[in-house]
């Protein structure tokens, strides 16, 4: 037992204390890490190169990434807002990120007449809780700039060559607000971390199958 928090939130460590409530103590409050998989290891690259190629720092993108330089070229143009670190205390005001409620990296963002477009670069496979992520993104944007009638979050899937986005108004947000302060209150009120054993803990870094620290599953 523990009665460390979570908290500071953000969408990463939800979704893992939702999956697994033990995983996300192991790492978030013990401090143990697991190795990281080559897979990301190379999504961590391919998202340096990106952020390098916006910020003027290097003339070209990733190898694997060719082929949206004409679309990383135009966002570029547009002067984006890159790898901004947004954090809000708990009326979802702005605040300073060692001292927050909540966190949130935006991979880039630019303007678009009335609309904010947040990016985000992904490797890999398409999963269903990216959809939460587009959420999440949305609404630690609209905390941090209010005045847009959109925010649009558009996620680019470097390996799977394909798009998706999502474009919400304010009043949409207020709700996924509510939706997120429900799902955090479960969290923080959380004292045991229970393990929830699944099919995911053969992957799982702190699983017995992988000689981690966790006996269940």
């Amino acid at each position: 037992m523990t009665t460390k928090s979570l908290l500071p939130w953000s969408i990463s460590r939800l979704s893992m204390y939702e999956r697994c409530p033990a995983s996300a103590a192991y790492r978030h409050i013990h401090g143990i890490y697991t190795p990281k998989s080559p897979a990301a290891d190379r999504g961590i690259e391919i998202h340096g190169s990106v952020e390098r190629f916006l910020l003027h720092r290097q003339a070209f993108v990733h190898p694997s990434v060719t082929r949206y330089q004409p679309l990383l070229s135009r966002i570029r143009k547009n002067t984006p807002h890159v790898e901004h670190r947004l954090a809000v205390d708990e009326e979802w005001q702005p605040t300073d990120w060692m001292d927050c409620w909540g966190r949130s990296v935006i991979d880039a963002s630019t303007e678009e007449k009335s609309t904010l477009v947040i990016w985000e670069w992904k490797s890999g496979k398409i999963y269903d809780d990216h959809k939460e992520q587009r959420k999440a993104y949305a609404v630690f944007a609209h905390a941090h700039w209010p005045e847009y009638d959109y925010y649009e979050v558009r996620t680019v899937y470097f390996d799977q060559r394909k798009r998706s986005k999502l474009k919400v108004k304010p009043k949409q947000i207020k709700i996924y607000r509510e939706e997120f302060e429900e799902r955090v209150g479960i969290m923080s009120v959380d004292t045991m971390y229970s393990p929830r054993p699944g099919f995911y803990c053969k992957w799982c870094g702190y699983s017995k199958y992988l000689g981690g620290p966790c006996r269940s599953g």
